[in-house]
């Protein structure tokens, strides 16, 4: 069956980046649909979390990889980010709560990798350790976000029709339109926005070989951090980032961590796995560093994808510059994804997007797959 009801842009995908496009185009005048499949499971996680800025590690790691101004691009995006997620959530009256991002080092090696970070402005030193607790830590700046996910997801959609179905395909016809077809139906637009995070590398719209799906998994634990760490919203990891723990309620946290102990660490993999030997390290480095209980568990697998080079992929195809593209935002999905969802409407109304670094372009993958 064809849909002949004109459209102007088709999202595939109802995570935070695809709701947060739809809704930005919207508002710039555009008609939409937005399509979820029920066989790709959301990158975007449930329930409460922690929105942060910055990168999956240190801006250190990735200055000394492409050099301090690549880097302070990319973590000037994400502090943009933090800034426009917190004004949303604040004008449509979502419950928002701020907390702290903190480092710890356990180590030479951390603490000297940590004292490279200080050199920039997105860290500063930090002041919360105790005698029972004698931790070094830097604090990340802008702050951390908690909020009920759910809660924005659902604002984000208000107004949309929001269609079930999977994408099996998507092509251009003679005169530029876009085909798309699931297993339902037919649909036709002027763009597409994938948004679908797990399902990009089924569409020819990136050389073979640039995404890298990968397993991990969250972990819930009905617990509480001894004073002064148990407060809401604060976000803490240690061991070179391999270990992390998010405060999002008053007795419970998400942890997770140990990735590296699954084969190949995870990466390769598109299964929901729960990898128990993981969750048992996880727990038992979050009782170690803080000294704290351990409640009743539940084990959250996930999937996602990075580009092969580890920074994120925002903006148009390679191949078909009539489809835009976002994916790859590692652990920073939240507020990455909300804002790359702003920045492709705006691709989609002006052609470009000043609020988007080139350097996330997908361009830069042009040299894959031969």
């Amino acid at each position: 069956m064809r849909d002949h009801r004109p459209v102007d842009v088709i999202v595939i995908g109802s995570g935070i980046t695809g709701t947060s496009c739809s809704y930005h185009l919207r508002r710039l005048g555009y008609k939409t649909k937005m399509i979820s499949s029920p066989l790709v499971r959301r990158s975007t996680p449930e329930g409460k979390a922690i929105a942060c800025a910055g990168t999956s590690d240190l801006i250190t790691r990735m200055s000394d990889a492409r050099g301090v101004d690549f880097a302070e691009k990319i973590w000037a995006y994400y502090g943009r980010a933090m800034t426009h997620l917190l004004s949303y959530l604040q004008e449509k009256g979502i419950p928002v709560v701020q907390g702290g991002r903190y480092y710890f080092s356990k180590d030479a090696l951390e603490q000297s990798e940590h004292d490279a970070a200080l050199v920039h402005a997105a860290f500063s030193s930090a002041s919360i350790a105790t005698p029972k607790l004698a931790l070094a830590a830097i604090q990340q700046e802008p702050k951390t976000l908690c909020f009920d996910i759910d809660h924005l997801l659902t604002s984000l959609c208000e107004g949309e029709e929001v269609i079930s179905d999977h994408v099996c395909n998507i092509s251009q016809t003679d005169g530029g339109t876009l085909c798309i077809e699931t297993q339902g139906n037919q649909y036709t637009s002027e763009m597409v926005v994938l948004a679908a995070h797990a399902a990009i590398g089924d569409f020819d719209c990136l050389p073979d070989g640039s995404l890298v799906p990968y397993e991990d998994q969250a972990i819930l634990l009905e617990s509480r951090l001894p004073s002064p760490y148990h407060v809401l919203g604060n976000y803490y990891s240690w061991k070179h980032n391999h270990f992390w723990v998010q405060v999002i309620g008053e007795r419970l946290l998400r942890v997770g961590g140990a990735r590296f102990l699954r084969d190949r660490a995870g990466i390769g993999g598109h299964q929901l796995t729960i990898h128990k030997k993981s969750a048992d390290l996880v727990c038992q480095s979050v009782q170690d560093m803080f000294a704290c209980d351990i409640g009743a568990i539940s084990i959250v697998p996930t999937v996602g994808c990075l580009p092969c080079d580890e920074v994120a992929v925002i903006g148009p195809s390679t191949l078909n510059d009539r489809i835009l593209l976002a994916t790859g935002f590692g652990s920073v999905g939240l507020s990455g994804g909300f804002e790359a969802g702003r920045c492709l409407a705006q691709m989609v109304d002006s052609g470009v997007s000043s609020d988007l670094p080139r350097e996330f372009w997908p361009e830069r993958l042009r040299h894959f797959g031969g």
